[in-house]
């Protein structure tokens, strides 16, 4: 008889060594001509620029302080500064005539080990901080004769959940997407990966893939993919 063997791509994160280091990708903000000075009134004070990666580090800081509170080498939440990346955009609802909006990506380490290092967004849209939540499937592993490193019999889906710490991620500002490659041990023969596009707002989930075996190769097996109903749509990411 064989026995389903639950697996939460999360916990199979390994989080217990060196920190590894990324790549990322950045962008030029476009350079804006600043307007005329003027005084202010008399006896109205005029107001301050509003630091939004500070507003950002707070919440952040606010937020995780269990999940990402490190310890050893690693620095305090309150002095990580975060990746920013910053990027135009219109909604679905916009007219042609209508300008683009801005959003911006503040990326935070959060943990690190041996082959894996976790992050977790926030982001800036008409002047409210909010925790950006990614959608992915919760799946259900069923391996032969019962041990993870015998063959795949099967992986279902049985639900899904929110994620708001995603594993080695990357962010492409070219596709305005977020992508993780999750290793579920350090030579990646099994794992998780997955990608969101940015639509109207929002993080969406585009794929999803995973490799439950422990075969000493990478072989992933599509669990989600949304990219043909973004493509009937005409808004391929």
């Amino acid at each position: 008889m064989h026995k389903f063997v639950f697996k939460s791509v999360l916990t199979a994160l390994f989080l217990s060594g060196a920190p590894v280091v990324l790549a990322q990708t950045q962008t030029e903000t476009p350079a804006v001509e600043a307007a005329p000075e003027t005084a202010p009134a008399e006896g109205v004070e005029s107001a301050a620029p509003v630091d939004w990666a500070a507003r950002a580090q707070e919440s952040f800081a606010a937020s995780f302080k269990e999940t990402c509170a490190s310890t050893g080498d690693k620095p305090p939440l309150m002095e990580r500064k975060p990746d920013i990346y910053e990027f135009k955009y219109k909604g679905s609802f916009d007219a042609p005539e209508d300008p683009e909006k801005t959003a911006t990506l503040y990326r935070f380490f959060c943990d690190s080990g041996a082959y894996n290092e976790s992050h977790v967004f926030f982001l800036n849209l008409s002047d409210s901080i909010q925790c950006v939540s990614f959608a992915e499937p919760f799946i259900h592993v069923e391996y032969e004769n019962e041990e993870a490193n015998d063959k795949v019999i099967g992986i279902k889906t049985v639900g899904l959940r929110a994620q708001n710490v995603l594993v080695n991620s990357t962010v492409d500002l070219k596709t305005k997407s977020v992508s993780s490659a999750s290793m579920w041990r350090g030579i990646g023969d099994a794992s998780s990966l997955g990608t969101w596009i940015f639509k109207d707002g929002e993080f969406i989930l585009s794929t999803f893939e995973v490799d439950a075996s422990y075969d000493g190769e990478k072989n992933p097996q599509m669990i989600a993919d949304y990219r043909a109903e973004n493509e009937a749509l005409n808004e391929t990411p």
